[in-house]
């Protein structure tokens, strides 16, 4: 299964859990749906704005890893191309991020973005919907569904598939909901419209431990 990606809250950190108790039963035909077939299937993701270069980070809090870059860094500058790379390789790394993971250590996510000599730090789910702007791509339904907590895996239709609908996408994906004893991992199917509202659909339990803590 790919990387765990998940949406905690902070307070797992000072040992508190995160739980869900609700599950529906979904009821699907998944060969409808499409494979994922990338890790990271955010190339066809346009921002709304005048962004031209893009990139996902994940921290630990004192160093960042660059995991997905889409664009070209400081395109049309009108200062020097290496200060202006240097300036965004400078933003400071955010407290806060989104898809808290490495768990039980800790991770989060957070997008940095360049227009020119401008960049910018999202590092919550509303600032990625307004950097997105609206929904027209499967990379942005599920780039959407990922700042909000949700995960997938690669070629494994039970644990991340994606099928167009009208005014939107349909998906299958995954989330801890709950990481003390019972460990509970559901899959949800997500409607994730054009204008960035995701609708929940349904839920179902698929992994749960009742000896298990993270």
């Amino acid at each position: 299964m790919a990387r765990l990606f998940t949406a905690l809250l902070f307070c797992l950190f000072l040992g508190s859990c995160l739980t869900d108790e609700s599950a529906d039963i979904i009821i699907i035909d998944i060969e409808t749906f499409e494979d994922i077939t990338e890790e990271y299937p955010y190339s066809d993701v346009l921002p709304s704005g005048q962004d031209s270069y893009w990139q996902l980070n994940r921290t630990f809090g004192e160093e960042a890893e660059t995991l997905f870059t889409n664009g070209t860094l400081c395109a049309g500058t009108f200062q020097d191309s290496a200060t202006c790379v240097s300036e965004f390789q400078d933003l400071d790394i955010p407290l806060t991020g989104f898809a808290i993971s490495c768990l039980p250590a800790g991770c989060y996510h957070y997008i940095k973005t360049n227009n020119v000599n401008f960049n910018r730090i999202l590092n919550t789910p509303n600032e990625v919907s307004s950097f997105l702007g609206g929904i027209s791509s499967p990379g942005e339904a599920l780039l959407l569904s990922f700042v909000n907590g949700y995960y997938f895996s690669v070629d494994d239709k039970a644990a991340g598939a994606i099928k167009e609908v009208d005014n939107g996408y349909e998906l299958l994906v995954l989330a801890l909901v709950s990481d003390c004893q019972p460990v509970q991992i559901n899959r949800s199917h997500l409607r994730v419209n054009q204008n960035s509202t995701i609708k929940f659909l349904g839920v179902e339990i698929i992994s749960e431990d009742e000896d298990a803590s993270i």
